[in-house]
């Protein structure tokens, strides 16, 4: 009895600590670190005629960013079986735009900072690796420890238990950064710290209402924030997390 009720009270505690500075920061790509909003609307009103779906129109734009991803779909009458070879075709049509795809405002900048910081970053995306990697390469934005990518739109949460296989690092170790409702269902899934930005494709309103663990409205606020919470700290002589090699 007296090792049961030690094996609860340890268990209790666990549940109560508060959680600790994240050694390694997620980012999704698309509308968080990378400006394609433009160009993923102009790609989407492509496909419908190619795939029978409804374009996105201006008037509904608004509208679109306070949806879940599923809602969308269900908007745009887009087949949940045609979604990996949509997703396909918008990472191609993508790429022929990719040279003309700027980052985010205050994104390259932040990132900077936090990795100066101590933090390990990487990418999870939908989108396809030779684009983060052109893009990153044409930004001077070579600071990612992986790029890992799924052909799946609702696929990240498998891609982030992935992860942290190969990484070798906890869920209470990640801070998963990123714009859509999709994300914050992804991060849930996966069990990790979720921290949603509004300056991408869903709105402030639809973010909130998934009830992510942070919300910030600048890269600067996210700076701010990692940076007065978690004060760098010297280093602690735990191995570093493995970079893996980028695309050739």
């Amino acid at each position: 009895m007296r090792r049961l009720a030690r094996y609860v009270l340890r268990r209790r505690k666990r549940r109560t600590e508060p959680p600790g500075r994240p050694k390694l920061l997620i980012f999704d790509f698309d509308g968080t670190i990378a400006d394609t909003f433009a160009a993923a609307v102009t790609i989407l009103n492509t496909l419908a005629g190619e795939f029978g779906f409804r374009p996105l129109q201006p008037i509904d734009l608004e509208r679109a960013r306070d949806m879940r991803t599923r809602q969308l779909m269900k908007f745009l009458n887009i087949p949940t079986r045609k979604m990996s070879r949509i997703a396909r075709r918008g990472s191609e049509e993508l790429h022929a735009r990719i040279h003309s795809i700027q980052p985010l405002p205050g994104m390259p900048g932040a990132m900077r900072q936090l990795q100066a910081q101590g933090y390990s970053l990487g990418i999870i995306t939908s989108n396809t690796e030779v684009n983060v990697q052109i893009f990153l390469q044409n930004h001077g934005l070579e600071l990612f420890d992986f790029v890992r990518c799924s052909s799946k739109l609702l696929g990240k949460a498998r891609m982030i238990r992935s992860v942290m296989r190969r990484q070798r690092v906890r869920a209470a170790d990640i801070l998963f950064v990123g714009d859509e409702t999709r994300d914050i269902e992804a991060a849930k899934k996966a069990g990790i710290r979720m921290a949603a930005v509004t300056w991408g494709y869903n709105s402030r309103r639809s973010l909130d209402a998934m009830k992510p663990d942070l919300v910030f409205e600048t890269p600067a606020e996210l700076v701010h924030y990692l940076a007065n919470r978690y004060p760098a700290q010297s280093d602690s002589g735990e191995p570093a997390l493995q970079r893996e090699s980028p695309v050739s």
